[in-house]
């Protein structure tokens, strides 16, 4: 499984900057992340703003043990 999570600053809408409690001049981050399963189909779909001051990314990876890169494929 794979799970692919991109973040953007973007400007707010209107209702996104009331939300939290920003003006619409300042940028939000922008959180769209997609999970899929061993078949590459897409599981999970989601989509999240978050203040530009109050969000702190964190990442862990833990590959599967068999997994090897590509470049490292037999036959290569």
């Amino acid at each position: 499984s794979l799970i692919r999570q991109e973040v953007e600053a973007r400007m707010p809408t209107p209702e996104q900057a009331a939300a939290l409690a920003i003006s619409e001049t300042t940028p939000i981050l922008c959180v769209i992340t997609c999970s899929f399963d061993d078949l590459a189909e897409i599981t999970h779909v989601s989509t999240a703003f978050y203040h530009p001051v109050n969000y702190r990314m964190t990442t862990t990876t833990m590959p599967d043990a068999g997994d090897q890169p590509r470049s490292a494929a037999a036959g290569d």
